[in-house]
C-alpha cells in the first residue's frame, strides 16, 4: 500500500491501525490483522529510507509535500501513546517540514479535542467541520474533514444533486483559517473527483490509487 500510493506521487496516503500488546498493526478490520504488517514496517521504515534517497525530501521533486494520516482502530489515547513512541524512532519524519502527521478516527477513538495541545509539536489532527474549537486546540488541526453526503440531495428523477456552491463556500472558510479539507463518503468515480477538484476541496479520497493518479495528469 505504501509504495501503490508513494509511486503515484499522492499528497496524502493513510495507514490504520491496531494497537496490538506494543505492535502497531496496520489493517481495514480487526479480523485482517497481521503480525508482520506493522506501522514501522509497512509505512514508517518505507518512508525513512525514501526521505534518505531524496536528500531530506519526501519526493525527488523537493516542493512535493506529503500528509501521513492515521486513522485510530482502537481506543485513541492508549494507541496515540504509543504511536508518538514509535515516530520518535524516526526523527526524518517527525522533524520533516515538509511532511505533516495527522491523527484521525471516529469519536469514540479520537481525543478530546480538550487535549490536542498536550500532545508534540509533530502531531497534527483531523477537525470536524461543524465543531468550534478553542484557539489552542485549532492550532493542533491540520485540516478538516466532513461527510460528502451532507452536501447532496437527491431530485425527484433520482439523480444526486451535489450542494457546489455550498462546499465551494466551506472549503474558503476553511482555507481562510489556513487549513485543508478533505470530503469522505464521496463516489469514488471521474464525475465526483472532478467536482471536488472544481469546489477546491484539497483532499480526494479514493481506494483506486492509479485511476485517480492518471485523471489528476491528465486534468493537469
Amino acid at each position: 500500500p505504501f509504495y501503490t500510493a508513494y509511486n503515484a506521487q499522492v499528497g496524502s496516503m493513510e495507514a490504520d491501525i491496531f494497537l496490538q500488546g506494543n505492535s502497531l498493526l496496520v489493517a481495514h478490520q480487526q479480523d485482517e490483522l497481521n503480525a508482520a504488517n506493522t506501522l514501522e514496517d509497512m509505512y514508517l521504515q518505507r518512508l525513512d529510507s525514501c526521505i534518505k534517497a531524496n536528500n531530506g525530501f519526501p519526493y525527488a521533486d523537493k516542493t512535493e509535500k506529503l500528509q501521513l494520516l492515521i486513522d485510530l482502530k482502537t481506543y485513541g489515547p492508549v494507541l496515540l501513546n504509543e504511536l508518538v513512541k514509535h515516530l520518535r524512532r524516526f526523527p526524518s519524519i517527525i522533524n520533516n517540514k515538509n511532511i505533516t502527521i495527522t491523527i484521525t478516527g471516529i469519536d469514540h477513538n479520537f481525543p478530546d479535542d480538550s487535549v490536542f495541545a498536550t500532545y508534540p509539536d509533530f502531531i497534527h489532527f483531523d477537525g470536524v467541520l461543524s465543531v468550534h474549537y478553542s484557539k489552542s486546540a485549532q492550532q493542533k488541526i491540520a485540516m478538516y474533514s466532513d461527510d460528502f453526503m451532507k452536501y447532496v440531495s437527491w431530485r425527484s428523477d433520482g439523480a444526486l444533486e451535489v450542494n457546489f456552491n455550498f462546499i465551494k463556500s466551506e472549503v474558503a472558510r476553511v482555507h481562510k483559517e489556513g487549513k485543508t479539507l478533505r470530503l469522505w463518503d464521496a463516489p469514488d468515480n471521474p464525475i465526483s473527483w472532478k467536482t471536488l477538484m472544481n469546489a477546491g476541496v484539497d483532499y480526494i479520497n479514493t481506494d483506486r490509487i492509479d485511476e485517480l493518479a492518471s485523471f489528476l495528469k491528465q486534468e493537469n
